[in-house]
């Protein structure tokens, strides 16, 4: 998996590319927990390019949120595929997560607009 990073203003954007699995997860743990840092006020994680996310890429995901929390930096994610979402209703996690469909409404929530 390679994971892009960019900045747009105080939001961190991740862009993910490749499976979400148990040899890819603590790379996304690393990058997102770095960005869990001031000026930071927001991470915007992009799945338009992740096929498929395996558990170990759920617990990646609630580490960095559980940080996010502590830091009272905001978190979104876009662009997940359709089986990505489908996992994130069944395991309930859909309440936990802002997941948007594209960059540019998860950008506007972030920004608070």
């Amino acid at each position: 998996m390679d994971i892009s990073f960019e900045q747009s203003g105080t939001i961190a954007i991740l862009s993910l590319s490749g499976a979400l699995t148990a040899t890819t997860a603590e790379a996304l743990i690393d990058r997102g927990l770095s960005c869990c840092v001031p000026p930071n006020t927001g991470i915007l994680i992009s799945f338009k390019e992740v096929p498929r996310l395996a558990s170990a890429g759920i617990r990646a995901l609630m580490l960095i949120r559980r940080r996010c929390e502590e830091r009272s930096v905001r978190l979104a994610l876009c662009e997940a595929n359709d089986l990505i979402l489908e996992l994130f209703e069944i395991a309930g996690l859909t309440d936990l997560f802002q997941i948007h469909s594209d960059p540019a409404s998860a950008l506007a929530s972030l920004n608070g607009r």
